[in-house]
């Protein structure tokens, strides 16, 4: 917490506005995050108050305001001049940049805003020791896990080493490791570093725009992650892609200009004249246009437009009530870091939510070797799903069929009984009231293929016996403590109840359709 008042002397120097209603907080558990600051609108001085009722604030509300040029980006950090044209708005140079930046230490402009955070996410899975990774065994987080961990190797090995390798002197010039080799260098570029800069640039980055690609934003990154989120952040995406213009700028109106040239090139002489009299109209003078005139131009827009599309926001969903009296302030307000299952949310940002209603299980693994188990070839049917993407075949946390499920196993169906594959109303009528489907030959095998490709699911866990109940009882059960251990069980045990209770709802919806004669 002592770390906060620095932080606040930074955000008021970038031009960062946090509205009263809201103040940052922080605990041992949930650490920095942003809680709800009672206080009544007409208290604030804002226009965009003007009618709304005294005791809420409303929808579509800026509670924070962040200029893009406060944003800790690869196209604005130290390395910006040395880093590959191809990485400046991917997640690589956005590490890149950060551990760079954090190496700097007092001496980046972002300091007060990196001292705000870890060295690592301790609490993902990849900080674990092996004892409660196992535990994890046969849940969806290890299969998302190995992925990560194979993309971060990947992306060591093929950008991060090659970078330094190249760039070497110009980055130990830069940070002061004159000597040819220190030990302070060899900590920068190893695995270690890396992987844990790419934890902390994981949990916070958001994608800006096009010409910025992914930063880090102050203030955006404190809000918490719920599947009930009372705001969201915004940001205009379509800027210009040669400076980040938002309203108009001198490359857009050159490639205007190209482009009426072009036309008038290859039009008829009255297209000709045509264009010549909008370009007169419309264009500016470029010969006198340059920074001085851009900055300008940004100026009076920022000064005349406070929702400026040169900043990025987080904004209030719909209208919040705020509390009647005082002791109730410290409502916690979230953000969603968007649609994300329990096994994504511990993988990338360290933690899960019971009842999380964006859950889903992935089945893709199961798909296949039923196609092995009916020497079907997995490529034999005229599929148009994504076969490579393994989220696509999934139940979700009601227990309900994805579409791009249903048709792979309908295809299989397909072959094994030869009869024409039904429509999606039968898979809508599955997923609503399964005992209204009709029991066709076909259906009735589809079906069955899914169930049967469920229990293999089920068969996964060491444990396929104990039900989803056990668990629940098993978190009710644990401490909520801020012990690194306890965290770790809470969490185990809310995936394993969440995912047993997708294919046991799933596995009950399939029985209610087949009936006794057909199990």
């Amino acid at each position: 917490m002592q770390k906060l008042p620095s932080f606040l002397d930074f955000v008021t120097s970038n031009r960062i506005v946090i509205s009263p209603f809201v103040r940052i907080a922080f605990d041992s558990v949930r650490g920095y995050h942003v809680l709800l600051h009672a206080r009544a609108p007409s208290d604030i001085d804002d226009s965009r108050l003007a009618g709304t009722s005294r005791r809420e604030i409303p929808a579509n509300f800026p509670l924070v305001s962040i200029p893009k040029e406060a944003l800790l980006s690869a196209s604005s950090s130290s390395i910006c001049n040395v880093l590959p044209e191809d990485e400046i708005t991917s997640t690589a140079g956005l590490i890149l940049a950060f551990m760079i930046e954090r190496a700097l230490g007092s001496q980046s402009p972002w300091a007060a805003y990196i001292n705000l955070m870890p060295l690592c996410e301790a609490s993902c899975v990849r900080y674990w020791p092996k004892e409660m990774l196992d535990g994890l065994e046969g849940s969806d987080v290890l299969d998302i896990f190995r992925a990560a961990e194979s993309a971060l190797e990947d992306m060591y090995r093929s950008i991060v080493m090659p970078f330094f390798v190249k760039n070497e002197l110009v980055i130990r010039q830069l940070l002061g490791h004159v000597e040819s080799r220190t030990s302070e260098w060899d900590d920068l570029i190893s695995y270690d570093t890396f992987t844990g800069a790419a934890s902390v640039v994981a949990a916070r980055c958001f994608e800006i725009d096009s010409f910025i690609g992914f930063a880090l934003c102050p203030v955006a990154d404190l809000f918490n992650h719920s599947d009930r989120e009372q705001v969201h952040f915004e940001s205009l995406y379509e800027v210009c892609e040669y400076c980040g213009a938002s309203n108009g700028c001198e490359h857009e109106s050159a490639k205007l200009l190209q482009t009426l040239i072009e036309s008038s090139e290859t039009g008829s002489p009255d297209t000709a004249e045509q264009s010549d009299s909008e370009t007169d109209k419309s264009m500016p003078d470029l010969s006198d246009s340059g920074s001085d005139s851009g900055s300008d131009s940004g100026s009076d827009m920022s000064s005349s437009n406070p929702d400026s599309n040169d900043s990025c926001e987080i904004v209030t969903n719909e209208a919040i009530k705020l509390p009647k009296m005082s002791i109730f302030e410290g409502k916690e307000i979230y953000n969603s870091y968007g649609p994300l299952s329990n096994a994504h949310l511990l993988v990338k940002y360290g933690f899960a939510l019971r009842g999380n209603v964006n859950n889903y299980l992935l089945l893709d693994r199961q798909v296949r070797q039923c196609y092995r188990k009916y020497n079907i070839l997995w490529n034999s049917t005229d599929s148009t799903t994504d076969l490579q993407n393994p989220v696509e075949l999934k139940v979700d946390y009601c227990g309900r069929v994805n579409v791009h499920l249903w048709d792979r196993i309908a295809q299989l169906a397909q072959i094994l009984v030869k009869e024409p594959i039904p429509s999606h109303k039968s898979l809508q009528r599955f997923n609503i009231k399964p005992n209204t489907v009709k029991r066709t030959r076909i259906n009735i095998t589809i079906v069955k293929l899914i169930l049967e490709i469920l229990h293999d699911r089920e068969i996964r866990y060491t444990d396929p016996d104990v039900s989803s109940i056990f668990y629940e009882y098993l978190i009710q059960d644990l401490p909520t403590t801020a012990d690194s251990t306890a965290i770790q069980k809470q969490f185990t045990a809310i995936i394993f109840a969440d995912e047993k209770q997708m294919l046991e709802r799933a596995i009950n919806r399939c029985k209610i359709f087949l009936g006794p004669d057909n199990l």
